[in-house]
This record gives structure tokens, sequence and C-alpha cells, in this order.
């Protein structure tokens, strides 16, 4: 009798299981172009921004939105000068139903020769609606004008 009560009970939790439905995968290939204005909220030179490499998301039933850049890095330019300022990224960046965004990894850093670390967002960081609830790592303030100084 023990083993049949332990079969029900097995058959009761597995078959749900095996008949859950995985997430549905993608991969984007991205490459893109942009350009970011002298300003004062920015640089006092012209930016051009190029992303490249791909990005896979798994979207699941729940609502819960992962994804992970492969190979994927920012390439900022001096207009001017011509001079260039790189970070890979990695992630992963999950976006949950209630609207929090947990990132875990390497999100940017700018080195500039010389001066090192000019800006960096590396580590763990979960958001709401509410802001920035937790912070753990490295994580400057502002992009602009620190990217400037890698760059200048």
């Amino acid at each position: 009798m023990k083993q049949v009560f332990v079969a029900a009970v097995l058959a009761l939790v597995l078959v749900p299981l095996a008949h859950a439905a995985g997430p549905v995968q993608s991969s984007t290939p991205w490459d893109r172009t942009r350009v970011i204005d002298a300003s004062a909220e920015s640089c006092p030179f012209a930016i051009q921004v190029h992303s490249t490499g791909t990005i896979h998301t798994w979207a699941y039933a729940d609502g819960t939105v992962k994804t992970i850049l492969q190979d994927f890095h920012i390439e900022w330019t001096n207009l001017e000068t011509g001079k260039v300022a790189s970070t890979p990224l990695g992630g992963p960046a999950i976006v949950y139903p209630d609207g929090t965004v947990v990132i875990n990894g390497n999100n940017a850093r700018f080195i500039a020769p010389g001066v090192g670390p000019v800006y960096a967002d590396l580590g763990r960081t979960i958001t709401t609606v509410e802001g920035v609830v937790f912070s753990a790592g490295q994580h400057s303030e502002t992009l602009f004008p620190n990217v400037c100084a890698a760059l200048d």
C-alpha cells in the first residue's frame, strides 16, 4: 500500500512538471550606431556610439524575461579627435512581472589611459518602480561628464 501511495504522490508532482512549458527563446544580432550631440549634459564634443553583439532572451509564462548579451561591446568615439573608449557588456538582466529589474555583472566600464576607470557600473543592481533598492559593486553616479575624460 505504501508503494502505491508513493507512486501516486510522485505522479501528482511529476506530471504537472512534465507538462510545464519551457521559455520562449530568441536571439537577435545587434549592430547599431548613433550620435550623442555635444551639449552641457554630455560632452563638449559629439560622440558616436557603436554597439555590436547578440541579444539572447528567454521569456517565461509568468512574464519573467531573462536577457544575456553575447560578445557585446560598445565603442564610443570622439568625432573631433577619433579617440575611442570601449566596454564589454554581459548581464544578465532579469525583468520580473512586477517590474523589478535585476542586473548582475558588467553593465559598463570605461578606462581613460593614464587616468584609470572613469565610469563603472559593475556588480548587482535591483531596481523597482520606486528606483534602485539594492546596489553592490562599483556604480558611478553619472556617465557624463566622466566618460568625456576617456575620450578627451
